[in-house]
């Protein structure tokens, strides 16, 4: 109740300024960042070993010969994720469990580790 009070107050003053004078304060967003955020939603593609395990959390103790995808299509994900509404795909290369979807020297938790190769697959 106070704070209606006290704006009814300011208002009645002057002391406001109207919505249409007011000039914008701080950082105001790029043109890029305003396209960012008019695509509104995102699908978020993690793709690890746990994938073929069937479970959704990884602790990187899964065997990395078991990511060997045999079928896979990311035009069919693709399609997917835009019949479901949303406007952009993020894949994730290194996950928390720590499968890297590169072959990488740095670590044997990697693509490099399992039998899958690239022709086997349309990425």
């Amino acid at each position: 109740m106070f704070t209606i009070l006290l704006s009814s107050i300011l208002l009645s003053s002057g002391t406001v300024a109207k919505p249409d004078t007011l000039k914008p304060y701080g950082a105001l967003p790029t043109e890029r960042q305003l396209k960012w955020q008019e695509m509104e939603t995102y699908c978020l593609i993690h793709y690890t070993p746990t994938t073929f395990q069937n479970k959704e959390w990884g602790y990187g103790d899964a065997q990395p010969a078991l990511f060997n995808p045999s079928a896979f299509n990311a035009n069919q994900i693709a399609k997917a994720a835009a019949d479901g509404g949303f406007r952009g795909l993020i894949s994730v290369a290194k996950h928390h469990d720590g499968f890297c979807l590169w072959p990488t020297k740095t670590t044997s938790y990697s693509i490099a580790s399992s039998p899958w190769k690239m022709e086997k697959a349309i990425w």
